[in-house]
């Protein structure tokens, strides 16, 4: 779900439940992202994530913090 905030920002969240595809082998979690974007004009935008991808096969957590910056010419 995403929120457009204003015209140039927008603020989301996803939560995405994930079935049991590995049977035995490994234990799936839900899915959680938190973002941020801002783009002021057609040629720059910025975004900014918090991820946790939760317990992931031969990891006990993954969680991490994503940013980005693209500008066009």
């Amino acid at each position: 779900m995403a929120l457009l905030t204003s015209p140039s920002t927008v603020v989301g969240v996803e939560l995405r439940t994930q079935t049991n595809r590995l049977g035995g082998l490994a234990q799936e979690d839900t899915v959680t992202d938190a973002f941020i974007a801002y783009f002021p004009n057609k040629s720059f935008s910025l975004t900014a994530a918090y991820v946790d991808l939760g317990n992931l096969p031969m990891q006990s957590s993954s969680t991490g913090f994503y940013l980005t910056a693209t500008a066009n010419f």
